[in-house]
């Protein structure tokens, strides 16, 4: 399970109701579960088959779902709000909006945020991961938000550190101070695929991998 973060920007008066609604839920300490006992509707191909794990947790993001009338059933609804841990973390900030964070299993839940958006007038942009899914996404083109473009995981004396850039020649420097020496991102990507492989063979560790957000 990863995570994706997503930031809400519109008109001010429904921003608030959005904040509000999403914070009472953290209130709610039992969701009504006879809403889901007499759902009637039969859950889409891409729904989840297992029960909602999480029918009495506040952060469960099928929450917001059941408070605006939609059929959890309908959507992959395997997330969790996680800024919640911390209450100022969770709040409008100075430029009128809010970051939306999550921990999801499978994908970002694209569909139910845009229903958010949907619901309370909003537009969005987000950034995502999930790396056993081969999924990085940031539709932050402005990078206002979510400035990050490239990623890079190393084995450094057995212990894995992980590094994001906002460019590629960002990557490329801190790859030449592992003693990396590439002209570009598919150069490193090509490099250590061969040099992964290498190590496996061998019975070693991986030495890295790099990532590109893609922006769709």
């Amino acid at each position: 399970m990863k995570s994706a973060s997503f930031f809400f920007g519109g008109d001010e008066n429904e921003l608030q109701r959005l904040f509000t609604d999403i914070s009472r839920i953290r209130e709610i300490n039992q969701i009504n579960n006879a809403f889901f006992e007499n759902e009637s509707r039969s859950p889409s191909p891409s729904a989840s088959t297992e029960d909602p794990p999480s029918q009495s947790d506040p952060n469960w993001i099928g929450g917001l779902l059941f408070h605006l009338g939609v059929y959890s059933s309908l959507y992959n609804c395997s997330g969790f709000f996680h800024a919640f841990d911390d209450e100022s973390e969770f709040a409008i900030q100075e430029d009128g909006g809010i970051e939306i964070c999550i921990n999801c299993a499978w994908g970002p839940l694209v569909e139910i945020f845009q229903l958010f958006a949907d619901a309370y007038g909003q537009k969005y942009v987000f950034c995502a991961e999930e790396p056993n899914m081969g999924i990085y996404i940031n539709t932050d083109i402005s990078g206002q938000h979510f400035p990050d473009r490239f990623g890079l995981e190393w084995l450094v004396e057995g212990c894995i550190g992980e590094e994001k850039f906002s460019d590629e020649e960002q990557l490329i420097a801190v790859l030449a101070d592992h003693n990396l020496f590439v002209d570009s991102f598919d150069d490193a990507e090509m490099i250590l695929k061969d040099l992964n492989e290498k190590a496996e063979k061998e019975g070693k560790e991986a030495i890295g991998t790099v990532w590109k957000y893609r922006e769709t």
